[in-house]
């Protein structure tokens, strides 16, 4: 399957995200925005062609569509620690641009990826908690897919189908 194959569209995938992004937001507090995010990479790879920065915008926008209301941003956590630029803007950046404007409930959904492992439960849940505990937000993270069986489904559909368009999209 190559990069461009769509499967961040999957019917099954944007449900089974979208679930857990209005069961979260079910138990937070009113204006509680959604910082959407997906792992950087050297800015490089974007003058190159990459087409991940489109692929995750279009992801944000079928599950901002899915998730009524749903405002926050995507953003690039994990720079590498290298001289060279990293994707932008970087999760902490947001965390603290929100919490300037009056917000500081704030739910992170790391779309970027399907399973919890390191990065999530580590840079994520460890010290990206504590970044944002120390600038007076409240950290909160939309659960993983993990086993999840709409987003079982919609890897099943993608490797036996080819991709699965969501509800009133085409192919």
């Amino acid at each position: 399957m190559e990069v461009r194959s769509g499967r961040h569209r999957n019917r099954h995938g944007i449900a089974g995200w979208s679930g857990n992004f209005r069961r979260e937001l079910a138990t937070a507090p009113a204006g509680t925005v959604t910082l959407l995010s997906a792992h950087s990479l050297p800015e490089r790879l974007r003058v190159a062609g990459d087409p991940y920065p489109e692929i995750l915008a279009d992801a944000a926008g079928l599950l901002a569509e899915a998730t009524r209301p749903l405002e926050g941003d995507v953003t690039y956590p994990s720079a590498g620690n290298t001289t060279e630029p990293w994707w932008r803007p970087d999760l902490t950046e947001k965390i603290v641009a929100w919490r300037e404007r009056g917000q500081p409930e704030q739910l992170l959904a790391p779309i970027g990826f399907v399973f919890e492992h390191l990065e999530v439960l580590c840079d994520l849940d460890h010290v990206v908690r504590r970044f944002a505990e120390e600038h007076g937000v409240r950290y909160r993270r939309t659960p993983m897919p993990n086993e999840d069986d709409l987003v079982v489904e919609s890897l099943r559909e993608v490797a036996l189908n080819g991709v699965a368009p969501p509800p009133g999209h085409d192919r």
